[in-house]
């Protein structure tokens, strides 16, 4: 599988506010998280970017958690 995002600022925005994440598990699947910035607001590029990186810290917590998968 080939992981990959992109993202667009849009036809009326000014600053694109969305932040992505793609990682590919230690089992070969796919995790993606996408998080929409909050339509022009202010520090809506900071709220979608601690969001993701909120999730993917978790998502590693877990796994240290967890263990290796079988």
């Amino acid at each position: 599988m080939k992981l990959w995002g992109i993202t667009h600022r849009g036809a009326v925005r000014q600053q694109n506010q969305d932040a992505y994440a793609v990682r590919e598990l230690e089992d070969g699947r796919g995790l993606a998280v996408v998080c929409d910035g909050m339509g022009g607001a202010k520090a809506g590029d900071l709220a979608s970017k601690m969001a993701v990186e909120t999730f993917c810290a978790h998502l590693e917590q877990l796994r240290d958690l967890e263990g290796p998968p079988p």
